[in-house]
C-alpha cells in the first residue's frame, strides 16, 4: 500500500531537497508534519455501465507531502550558505518563553544558540 521504507524515505528526501533548493528551512518535521495520500481500496466512481472499472490508486499514486510550515524560516536568495544557518527551538523566536511549550521531545542541539559542529 505505502510502499517499502526506503521508497517512502527517498520521497521524503525528495521533499526535503525541494524546500532545501527553494531556500526553506522547516524547522519542525515530524510524522504530524507528513501528509499520504492513502485511498488505496476506494474504487473510481461507477462508468456508464453501473461498474466500478478500476481502483482510485491507477490514477493517484502514493504521494508524500511535508505541510505546517509556519515555523519554517526563508532565507533571502543573495544569501549565502554561511548565512543560512538557524539555531535554537523555533517556538523561542515566535514569543514562546520556555522549551516545554514546544511540545515534542527537543534534541539536545536544538537548546544551543551555536552551531553544536
Amino acid at each position: 500500500m505505502l510502499g517499502k521504507p526506503s521508497t517512502r524515505f527517498f520521497k521524503f528526501y525528495k521533499n526535503s531537497k525541494f524546500l532545501h533548493r527553494h531556500l526553506v528551512a522547516h524547522r519542525d518535521v515530524g510524522a504530524d508534519n507528513i501528509l499520504i495520500n492513502v485511498t488505496e481500496g476506494q474504487m473510481a466512481p461507477p462508468g456508464e455501465s453501473g461498474q466500478r472499472p478500476f481502483p482510485f490508486r491507477g490514477l493517484f499514486p502514493v504521494r508524500y507531502y511535508i505541510n505546517d510550515l509556519e515555523l519554517s524560516t526563508r532565507f533571502p536568495e543573495d544569501s549565502t550558505p554561511d548565512q543560512r544557518v538557524v539555531t535554537g527551538l523555533p517556538l523561542l523566536r515566535h514569543g514562546y518563553d520556555h522549551p516545554d511549550d514546544y511540545g515534542r521531545d527537543i534534541a539536545p542541539e536544538m537548546l544551543l544558540d551555536t552551531l553544536p559542529f
